[in-house]
């Protein structure tokens, strides 16, 4: 953990990845870097984005969301639900 921020990248062929960065710890997962041409950014993820749920399983914390990102190979797609501007999107994501 550097300056508040945590890097989603998990360094395992065996753990699927959205090439994100965040912000928010314990109480939310909201994105604050999107690695250009990862599979956050070729889904459309974006700055600000707060992740609340990944495949229907709740996300409130940065933790919740790397635990639960750990059960996904890479190239499996996931629906990751993020609010944007106050509204609810669903968005699938290829995992790298």
């Amino acid at each position: 953990r550097i300056g508040g921020q945590v890097n989603i990248h998990i360094p395992s062929e065996e753990h699927g990845v959205l090439n994100v960065k965040l912000r928010g710890g314990a109480a939310a997962a909201e994105i604050s870097a999107v690695v250009p041409g990862g599979a956050g950014e070729k889904a459309g993820l974006q700055v600000a984005d707060r992740i609340v749920a990944l495949d229907d399983a709740a996300i409130s914390s940065v933790p919740e969301l790397l635990e639960t990102i750990r059960r996904f190979s890479p190239k499996q797609t996931v629906k990751v639900t993020v609010i944007r501007d106050g509204s609810q999107l669903e968005i699938p994501v290829v995992l790298a």
